[in-house]
């Protein structure tokens, strides 16, 4: 009877152990923790660092797992726009980026090591310093120049507004062509502006898309375009001589 007894109770113990929650258990790192310092932010371009001399995988959805396709990779050297994040997700801190005119997602790093160097943007603008009121010298009016900048290089001078510019023929969200008007390749630069710097030129007959703009810099307009896999701006020609010349103009589909 003892013994009855006693293997009753042992079968109430395993019974009611059976019945417990079994503990949950942490599926890789969560969080950022696995993530550097945070050294970019949204609305830079950045390009892959060759810190880790390797590329960046280019995801569907922030995350290692197989749920997220592999878009591709993004090389050391390759640039992009980030547009949205940061997201923590396996330990890292991912971000929505445009690369070759795809959107999708890449991690900025491991532990001590940066996969992203700013290029441009607002990580890269530092505070004005504060200055003490001073006398505003006399300006005297700057004659508008007859050269075809912003295409060469050009010491920039104060000019508001876009007067330097030819009559508005582009817009944004649409396919343009650098034209053979100047017949020569056009200035692609990191920011709007002379002295913003060069980046890559781009050959006459070359189709580029227009994502933004447009802003009057130096006299100029200019438009923030996406060109062989990067993002920068590009000015829309100058009036030269009394005529409009035009760097840009929509493609004649």
């Amino acid at each position: 009877m003892k013994r009855l007894i006693t293997l009753f109770v042992a079968f109430v113990i395993v019974l009611g152990v059976a019945q417990q929650p079994l503990p949950v258990r942490a599926d890789g790192p969560t969080g950022c923790s696995i993530a550097p310092t945070r050294n970019v932010r949204v609305g830079d371009i950045a390009r892959i660092s060759d810190a880790d001399s390797r590329s960046n995988r280019f995801r569907e959805l922030p995350t290692t797992h197989s749920t997220s396709t592999l878009i591709g990779m993004i090389p050391v050297g390759g640039m992009f726009e980030i547009i949205g994040g940061p997201r923590c997700a396996d330990g890292y801190r991912w971000w929505n980026v445009v690369y070759d005119g795809l959107t999708g997602w890449t991690s900025d790093g491991e532990g001590d090591v940066h996969f992203f160097e700013v290029v441009a943007g607002p990580s890269l603008v530092t505070p004005v310093a504060t200055v003490t009121a001073t006398a505003t010298p006399r300006v005297t009016s700057t004659p508008r120049p007859t050269t075809t900048a912003p295409n060469p290089e050009a010491t920039p001078t104060a000019i508001n507004g876009c007067v330097l510019a030819p009559t508005r023929a582009i817009t944004r969200e649409q396919w343009v062509v650098i034209t053979s008007q100047d017949e020569r390749p056009s200035n692609f630069r990191y920011l709007p502006g002379l002295d913003s710097q060069i980046v890559a030129q781009i050959e006459v007959g070359t189709r580029i898309y227009v994502i933004g703009g447009p802003r009057c810099v130096d006299g100029y307009r200019w438009w923030r375009v996406r060109f062989d896999g990067m993002v920068g701006w590009v000015g829309d020609g100058i009036v030269s001589n009394g005529e409009d010349v035009h760097y840009l103009l929509p493609v004649d589909n």
